[in-house]
């Protein structure tokens, strides 16, 4: 499983949803012709054929991936074939001896990509490996402040569990790892890299409408923080409803007041965090046009971030990286220059053009393709690139915070699948998104924290069930059969303790 696929499915898509998004791929004849840059094609028109008594054939295009190298065949079926007549054809005559289907992502390994287009992974018998068998793993871990010295391990563990081995066993007293960006993951060289930061506790008292929250009294913060930087850093954690204002009392102690806000906002301030400095604007984005846009997020890329410029996803609150919310009114966009001496190279981008909803997910799809110019030395911001140039109107290619919806194809080749919005709906199902805080029973000290997402008519759940959690550290079970959900809400997310 790729990087990219981990990531998806760490967002909770369903498998067959996350091979859509990351399987298309460009055969050599697919890439347009045109030398012009940011040209639009649009593949895949139907045709009108009047009516024949003749039995009508249509090809059917396999892309095969094989030994980390793809390939296409092609055959012909009845033109009424059904998905699963093509599926037994396929898995008669295109498995070659020594190969199977990919056993990991089942329904992920044999996907349907159009109507004429289908693709599938394939792995040698002897390389299927067990689920939980261990692996030996690298890690580097890394002090940002300096103050102890950096170094080099190996450990063992299942590929589900590494993550909670590392967070277990390599974080020292008086460290921390800053949101999830501080663990990442070197694919080639089967290595982990730590980033832990020397932190300091400091007094935060919060109020929500004049009543002082209980929940959160104490925050951890990067030791060598800024006031500017621990401002930040609470207003984008620990606010609920509108600030009112935020306030140092001293170097240990600061003050938050929010209130509840009724309504969702259409006027807002957008905080552009540019060159390490600071500047502030507003604007006014109508509720359809958030809906529209998928919400705020997709809306900031296309219009907030200036050219030159990409999102930086290194900075800002762990769930939601380069973008943040501030309050309930307010966003601040973390940014990063471009290469100042880029060499540029032309690229193309295949976006596929799908519902929103529905099972089939390329069900009436169709597909765009774009050219355009790019530095190829520095490609961090290209997806932002793709996102603000290529979105069809009335789609949404990135509606959260990440970029994970524009994919690397080849060195100069993307993918983006850009989702159809439905019709507004006035009574729909509100999904409500948890951040659950993982507490040890012995130390009282957190030891994990994910997110939990329902959808829900009424919105707000009063507790979740154990049952319905599915991230649970190693070593650890639940206390007890549900949680109590808090009315103190973080970024969006309710906040519960587990």
């Amino acid at each position: 499983m790729n990087k990219l696929t981990k990531q998806l499915l760490s967002l909770g898509l369903s498998a067959v949803t996350v091979a859509g998004m990351v399987t298309p791929v460009l055969a050599d004849d697919e890439v347009p012709t045109t030398t012009e840059p940011e040209t639009n094609e649009v593949a895949n028109q139907p045709t009108e054929d009047g009516p024949s008594n003749e039995i009508v054939m249509k090809s059917i295009t396999l892309q095969i991936t094989k030994d980390g190298k793809t390939s296409s065949t092609s055959f012909d079926v009845d033109v009424n074939a059904t998905d699963d007549y093509i599926t037994s054809y396929i898995v008669a005559n295109c498995v070659p001896e020594g190969y199977v289907i990919d056993g990991k992502g089942a329904t992920s390994s044999l996907q349907k990509v159009s109507d004429t287009e289908w693709q599938m992974v394939l792995v040698k018998k002897e390389e299927q490996k067990p689920e939980e068998a261990l692996q030996t793993f690298k890690i580097k871990v890394v002090f940002s402040d300096k103050t102890q010295k950096d170094y080099e391990d190996t450990f063992e563990s299942t590929r589900n569990d590494e993550f909670f081995y590392i967070i277990e066993n390599f974080i020292p007293e008086g460290y921390k790892y800053v949101d999830t960006n501080g663990i990442d993951y070197n694919e080639a060289a089967n290595r982990y890299t730590l980033t832990l930061y020397k932190i300091k506790s400091i007094k935060l008292d919060s109020y929500l409408d004049g009543v002082k929250n209980t929940y959160m009294s104490e925050v951890e913060v990067p030791y060598d923080y800024t006031d500017k930087e621990i401002k930040n850093y609470i207003e984008e954690r620990y606010s609920t409803g509108k600030i009112e204002s935020i306030t140092k009392v001293d170097d240990n102690a600061w003050v938050i007041k929010c209130v509840t806000v009724k309504d969702e906002a259409e006027d807002y301030t957008v905080y552009i965090n540019k060159d390490g400095v600071e500047t502030s604007q507003k604007i006014h984005v109508s509720k359809d046009d958030q809906y529209m846009y998928g919400g705020m997020y997709q809306y900031l890329k296309i219009n907030c971030v200036p050219d030159g410029y990409h999102v930086d996803y290194k900075k800002g609150a762990g769930t939601y990286k380069g973008i943040v919310g501030v309050g309930s009114d307010s966003y601040r966009i973390y940014l990063a220059k471009n290469n100042d001496k880029p060499v540029m190279k032309k690229f193309t981008v295949k976006i596929l053009k799908t519902t929103m909803m529905g099972e089939d997910y390329f069900n009436n799809s169709e597909v765009e393709y774009h050219t355009f110019e790019y530095d190829s030395k520095d490609t961090t911001g290209i997806e932002d690139y793709v996102i603000k140039k290529f979105s069809p109107k009335g789609y949404v290619i990135s509606s959260g915070p990440v970029a994970f919806d524009v994919y690397q194809i080849d060195d100069l080749t993307y993918g983006a699948i850009a989702c159809k919005m439905p019709e507004k709906q006035v009574d729909i199902s509100e999904i409500t998104t948890y951040e659950l805080h993982y507490i040890d029973s012995a130390t009282n000290k957190e030891v994990y924290s994910s997110t939990y997402s329902n959808s829900k008519l009424g919105g707000k759940l009063d507790s979740i069930k154990a049952s319905d959690i599915i991230n649970l550290p190693v070593g650890y079970v639940f206390d007890g059969n549900s949680f109590e959900v808090s009315n103190i809400q973080d970024n969006g997310s309710y906040l519960v303790n587990v």
